[in-house]
């Protein structure tokens, strides 16, 4: 069976882990920690990531920085084949690497860059950890390679496996032939007691494999653990999983290289009329998830809001675009005026998870959706409530720069100064 290191099983590590890396790259020795600046070192890395909260030494709880100091000084006295910061390092920089998010030099690449500038939690980041998840590849040493994460997906498409039973025979598979999968599904079929007969590896081989990719699928929504923790794969999963089977690209096309489009020309009466219940085809992965959460947040109540905002602003003003796969609404004023990026949320005892979302999918959508032709012009970024929320919560908005409104009885309300100029000076009302 093939091997895959399990020190980055969780999202939190994997995103401190790559921002420790890119703070390598720019620390000088004259910091006073000497040869702390190169990320291809085990021992600089890992310690670094040691000091940072991200790797923790065993039995080392609620460790003041001077503990973490003496520990790591305890720790270089030791064989480096036993200091357990550098098998992290070493292991967190192939995962990485495997995923497109640092390059063979150890340097964060684009697809790393936006991954770290998406919102913790966001359906952006979800995006990023399902195209990396499907981008690892496994090769033996006779040179086959495999898919580990497509063919878990398979295994969990053909039924669910209890307490992840059987899910380490995505790292049994040589290759991703058809003929590779049915010989590791008669694998799968088996009970645990007769697979440990036939398939001769140890427990600790075992626990080993399933310990990082069904946490990270599970992570980007493309695996569910249920009750008596059956897992089993989840209708994004399902839709990944035929775009890469179906595909005629073995590779994912990034959303940087993608078509940039604002959507759908319409007015005020006839936006948010529709919500189609499949998403295209033909968008790439991170776009095929976006759409699918898209489509679960669109209710009639959210459509409601798209369109009293659309109402209220006036189709004499300029020309409104909706994407029901991506943003809420674009306003285009007359004249050269600034675009205006909407993203609509109905607050129902949860604003500051509404927040938070309508923070990250304007910082998406803003950065993918507008064209190029269109990046002469200045961008207003609004988020739209149907009630008023906290002034935490707007607060927290206005110092990302976002125009806060809310939308009763059809009147738009500003509700900082960002969301006054433009209610006042862009929108007629």
């Amino acid at each position: 069976m093939k091997n895959y290191p399990n020190q980055v099983s969780s999202l939190d590590r994997m995103r401190g882990a790559l921002r420790t890396i890119q703070s390598l790259h720019s620390l000088a020795r004259s910091d006073g920690r000497p040869g702390l600046m190169d990320p291809l070192d085990d021992g600089d890395f890992g310690y670094e990531a040691a000091r940072r909260r991200i790797y923790t030494f065993r039995g080392l709880v609620d460790a003041s920085d001077a503990d973490i100091e003496a520990r790591i000084k305890s720790d270089l006295a030791k064989p480096s084949g036993s200091q357990g910061a550098r098998t992290f390092a070493r292991e967190a920089r192939r995962t990485l690497r495997d995923m497109g998010w640092i390059d063979a030099h150890a340097a964060v690449t684009d697809q790393g860059e936006d991954f770290l500038a998406t919102t913790p939690a966001s359906p952006e980041e979800r995006a990023y950890l399902t195209k990396g998840l499907m981008n690892i590849a496994v090769t033996d040493d006779e040179g086959r390679v495999s898919h580990p994460v497509r063919i878990m997906l398979k295994l969990l498409a053909y039924k669910p496996s209890g307490a992840r039973a059987g899910l380490e025979l995505a790292l049994e598979a040589r290759d991703d032939s058809p003929e590779e999968y049915e010989r590791i599904k008669r694998l799968y079929d088996l009970s645990p007691d007769e697979r440990r007969k036939v398939h001769l590896i140890s427990d600790t081989q075992r626990a080993n494999a399933v310990k990082v990719f069904p946490s990270l699928a599970r992570t980007a929504g493309l695996v569910v653990e249920g009750p008596g923790r059956l897992y089993s794969i989840t209708p994004d999963g399902k839709s990944i999983l035929n775009t890469v089977q179906n595909g005629s690209h073995e590779h994912i096309v990034s959303s940087q290289n993608a078509k940039k489009v604002m959507g759908h020309r319409v007015t005020s009466k006839s936006v948010a009329m529709k919500l189609p219940t499949a998403v295209p085809k033909a968008l790439s992965v991170e776009e095929q998830v976006l759409a699918r959460i898209r489509l679960h947040e669109r209710t009639i109540d959210h459509q409601q809001l798209v369109k009293d905002m659309a109402r209220f602003i006036g189709d004499e003003s300029g020309s409104f675009y909706e994407d029901p796969f991506s943003f809420d609404l674009i306003w285009v004023p007359r004249g050269n005026g600034p675009l205006v990026l909407f993203e609509m949320k109905t607050v129902r005892d949860d604003e500051s998870a509404q927040a938070v979302r309508a923070l990250g999918q304007l910082a998406y959508y803003g950065h993918f959706k507008i064209p190029f032709t269109q990046r002469d012009r200045k961008l207003v970024k609004a988020a739209v409530f149907d009630r008023r929320i906290g002034d935490s919560m707007i607060d927290f908005l206005s110092r990302e720069g976002i125009a806060v409104v809310t939308v009763l009885d059809g009147i738009a309300l500003p509700l900082n100064s960002n969301a006054i100029d433009l209610v006042q000076h862009f929108l007629p009302g």
